[in-house]
This record gives C-alpha cells, structure tokens and sequence, in this order.
C-alpha cells in the first residue's frame, strides 16, 4: 500500500511539473519576439543612405526590386558625386551568379558576385527592442558577426512583413564603434512578384568597350597619396583640376587620412580610351587588361 501510494506521489509530481514546464514554454513564447518574416518580392521607393562620415550623412532618392524566387534584387539610387551640385544615377544589379553596377547607364563588371538572400542575416538575429524610423514605430532584429560587420533592419511595428530601415554597418571589433554604414530608408513599399526583364542584364555589359584608335601621347599627371606606395599600378592620376577635386571632395569627407603627399608624374600612354576601373587596395570593379581607363568628371563612367 505504501509503496501505490509513494508511486502516485511521484507520478503527481512529474505531472505537476510538466504542467508547471508547459505552462513556462507557453508564456515565453508569448513574450519573446518571433524573428520577422519579411516579404520576399517586392518594389518600393526609397531613400539610399551612405554614413561614411555621421557629420555628412548622404541620402539619395531611388528605387528598389527584389524577387527571391528569381534570383533578382535591383537598387537605384541618384546621389550627389564629389563636390559637384550634379546627382548620378546609379544602379546595382543582382541576377542568378552575375551582377553588375551601372553609373550613367555605363556598365562595370562588379566582379560576377552572386545574387544573395537580403534577408538571410534574420537566422539567427537577435531583438533590439522597439524604435522609431521616421516617425514609424518599428522592431530591430539585428545580426552581428565576429568580423566586424553588422546588418540590421528595423520591422513595422504593425506588420512584421514590411521593412522600415536596413542597415549594413562596418565597426572596429575592439572599440566597438561604427566605421560607416550604408543603407536604406523603405517608403511605399509594395509587396508581390516582379517582373523579370527588371532583372536582365543587357548584353553590353559582357563585352569590352573601347574608344575609336588613338595616339600615344605624353602628359603630367598628378597624385594624391600616402607615403607606402609611389606607384600608378591600379592607381588613380589625374589633371590638376582632377586632383584638386579630388581632395577637396576626400579631405572634406575624411576618408583619405593617410594620404599626405602629392607627386607630378610623366606619363606615357595609349588614347585609345577603355572602360575605367573602380579600385580601392587590390580590389578593382570593370575596367581590362589592355585598355587606359578613362574617367570622365567624377566618376560618372567610361
């Protein structure tokens, strides 16, 4: 007898305690934030966001497309170009493995990187709490990876499948502070497929472009740069209006801190103008191995 009634005790109390666990798991999942399920095609207007220096915020009118299922993401944006009261239209592309970015309707390779989930940062992601984007309630959901970079997007507070703000940030891991973000302010923003010729990639963009035969010529050009490197091997050079744009527009921003000397360079070179090149370090966007790249004013394209 004593023994039926020990073995009641403990069936009740692990009964008890299953409810008690149930009861907990219930209550937790009512108040901890689900990860959003942002919509996965849309098009929206929007403001491009660029904060390399807090002091000189840049915000940009533009457009977005996106369709998962086709592999397609399209950003445009018109932004203002150096020192000069002038906007660029700009566009990156995204579709299937290749991508692209044009600058005046002027294609440069951007080096055939893939099409990626815009979204995908939210496994994983953790709550930020609530916030406010102009004038929007919205929830941050924000995933920080261990080399410095984090992506972040604030989630209307009244519908879990619409974005407010993304924001990719790059931050020193020691400090901890924002070095620059880029991003984008969403406004009218339309969820549904889209059509697929906004994703195709005109022709144009995979041959190689040059001007019509030219001479060869000899010129001085100038640069502006740090004391580690002399050379003008995927380097930038310029005429002296070039270079006084130049730094006026870098020193202004300051991006261009360890640049402390100006050289006048003779040059030789072949006008028979290619596709000029984007590089920062050894990483270069368009351009060719056997054409002069050149810039027309502030980077617009060819």
């Amino acid at each position: 007898t004593n023994n039926s009634y020990n073995s009641m005790k403990i069936q009740y109390f692990f009964l008890v305690l299953l409810v008690i666990c149930l009861v907990t798991t219930y209550i937790k999942a009512q108040t901890t934030p689900q990860v959003p399920k942002l919509a996965e095609a849309f098009k929206a207007n929007i403001t491009y966001l660029e904060l390399f220096n807090p002091k000189f915020p840049i915000k940009s009118p533009g457009h977005v497309y996106y369709d998962k299922s086709q592999e397609g993401y399209r950003l445009n944006w018109n932004t203002f170009i150096g020192i000069y009261p002038t906007r660029i239209n700009t566009t990156t592309l995204f579709h299937g493995d290749t991508s692209v970015t044009f600058y005046s309707d002027q294609c440069m390779d951007s080096g055939g990187s893939p099409f990626y989930d815009l979204w995908g940062f939210l496994y994983g992601a953790t709550s930020g709490g609530r916030s406010e984007v102009n004038g929007i309630p919205c929830d941050i959901w924000y995933h920080e990876y261990p080399f410095g970079v984090n992506y972040t997007v604030c989630v209307d507070a009244n519908d879990s499948s619409i974005p407010i703000q993304y924001l990719f940030t790059l931050f020193d891991e020691e400090t901890h502070e924002s070095q620059y973000s880029i991003g984008i302010d969403f406004k009218d923003f339309s969820p549904g497929a889209q059509n697929p010729q906004i994703f195709d990639i005109p022709e144009y963009c995979f041959k190689n472009i040059t001007c019509q035969s030219g001479d060869v010529e000899k010129m001085q050009v100038l640069r502006f740069h740090s004391d580690d490197y002399w050379g003008l091997e995927n380097k930038n050079s310029a005429d002296l209006i070039g270079d006084t744009s130049f730094m006026c527009t870098t020193l202004s921003f300051d991006i261009h801190g360890y640049d402390t000397l100006i050289s006048l360079i003779d040059v030789q070179y072949n006008t028979t103008w290619g596709q000029y090149s984007f590089c920062n370090g050894d990483s270069c966007i368009g351009g060719n191995d056997f054409t002069v790249g050149h810039e027309v004013t502030e980077g617009i394209g060819v």
